[in-house]
């Protein structure tokens, strides 16, 4: 059992990662807001494209950095290799974000500037990470860090190849594919997988768990993007070789999962804990969802007429703020109230917390809220993608959602500021 206790505390890194991760939120609701007709469009379209970044770039990707620079050094039990690269790392991303998805709508003449800084940004927390794991033990999960790490950078060539118009083997429009599903299984859920093989076990309270089931999760999601690169090389009839191994990968997570719950001291699922386990149903929705799109597919090619781009994009609704989102909320529950409490007894006597734990820096109550309607206004979009009068409501729930984030947040952060004096 890790704790993270045993190591120094990053509260600014992880606060300030998690602050533009709060903005992030809202930005994406807000832009959905204004213009629902873009979950409408195809997501490779430029202002969709926009939108979707402000959510993978400015939402997800700061929070997995706040995370990790706490996390890590837990994990291989080792030191954070050097705080002002982190913050260097950091103050670049949210730089490079916040100027790709702002010049997007205004300026695409200053996308490559900062893309750019993306991309130093990138090279410097792979940096990070590696020293990081080298001042202690390359166990399981740390590999599988490296590895979405890697299909970061790599995602990032790609990003540029498709801004400079140059696919190479693959045609135009089958990058962008690989690019996105890279994104969101390379990236994103094998960040996910490699996070929470620690963290479940931390706070649920389960002993002697085996990680054997989650790190080959971890791997089959690591030659996911792989294995679906070859697959569109050669004919597109091979795509279900990369979706089995995404889905065994999925399903080898889940037993790791029910494993932890059941071997549980913590009798009680929090609000975190249970929204983190709810985000594991959105995987299963976005497969539905994409074998009825290549069945549609095949009806209507013989028939001559084009798919609608609708099935690939719930698929990915369903995988980015269904999944990632529900899981980065859910963690982000547990997280953030842990190290407000470890920074507060830093900085005050210990007899005067001997009362204070984690749980009173929350407020379970809008954690409770967003339990429920976090996960009802991803489904609400879904479904608001095929009957539109039901698109605006969803849009307005989802942007309400972000809002009692963004007070939970604060919360958090009044509270811990208040206990420090």
């Amino acid at each position: 059992m890790i704790s993270l206790s045993d190591r120094s505390s990053h509260y600014g890194l992880l606060m300030g990662n998690f602050a533009v991760s709060t903005l992030g939120w809202l930005v994406t609701a807000g832009l959905m807001l204004l213009d629902p007709q873009l979950l409408l469009q195809h997501y490779y379209q430029g202002r969709t494209i926009a939108m979707v970044h402000s959510f993978t770039l400015l939402t997800i990707s700061p929070a997995i950095l706040g995370v990790l620079y706490q996390l890590l050094p837990v994990v291989v039990e080792g030191a954070l290799a050097s705080r002002p690269l982190a913050w260097i790392t950091s103050l670049l991303w949210w730089t490079g974000a916040t100027g790709f998805v702002i010049s997007r709508f205004f300026n695409l003449a200053a996308l490559s500037v900062f893309a750019v800084l993306l991309f130093l940004a990138i090279l410097l927390f792979l940096l990070q990470l590696t020293l990081t794991v080298n001042s202690g033990h390359w166990n399981g999960p740390a590999r599988l860090v490296v590895a979405a790490s890697l299909w970061l950078l790599v995602m990032a060539l790609s990003g540029s190849f498709m801004s400079a118009r140059v696919s190479g083997a693959l045609s135009g429009f089958s990058l962008m594919q690989w690019h996105t599903w890279t994104g969101m299984i390379g990236w994103f859920a094998l960040m996910v997988v490699a996070l929470g093989t620690r963290l479940l076990p931390m706070f649920l309270l389960s002993h002697g768990m085996q990680e054997r089931w989650a790190l080959a999760s971890g791997i089959l999601l690591a030659v996911f993007p792989c294995l679906l690169f070859v697959a569109m090389l050669l004919d597109w009839e091979f795509r279900w070789i990369p979706t089995l191994v995404a889905v065994l990968g999925y399903a080898l997570f889940l037993i790791y999962l029910f494993s932890c719950i059941r071997k549980r001291m913590r009798r009680r699922l929090e609000a975190g804990m249970s929204l983190f386990v709810i985000s594991f149903a959105f995987p299963l929705i976005a497969l539905i969802l994409l074998m009825a799109g290549w069945d549609v597919a095949l009806i209507l090619s013989t028939t001559g007429r084009a798919s609608s781009p609708a099935w690939s994009a719930g698929a990915a609704l369903c995988m980015l703020a269904g999944f990632v989102g529900s899981a980065t909320l859910g963690m982000s529950f547990k997280i953030l109230p842990f190290m407000g409490w470890m920074a507060v007894q830093s900085r005050v006597p210990q007899s005067t917390t001997s009362q204070l734990n984690p749980r009173s820096l929350a407020a379970p109550a809008l954690q409770r809220i967003l339990l429920v309607a976090y996960p009802i206004s991803v489904i609400a979009l879904l479904i608001g993608m095929h009957y539109r009068e039901v698109l605006h409501f969803a849009a307005l729930l989802f942007l309400i959602c972000t809002l009692i984030n963004a007070a939970h947040f604060i919360y958090i952060v009044r509270e811990v500021a208040r206990r420090s004096l």
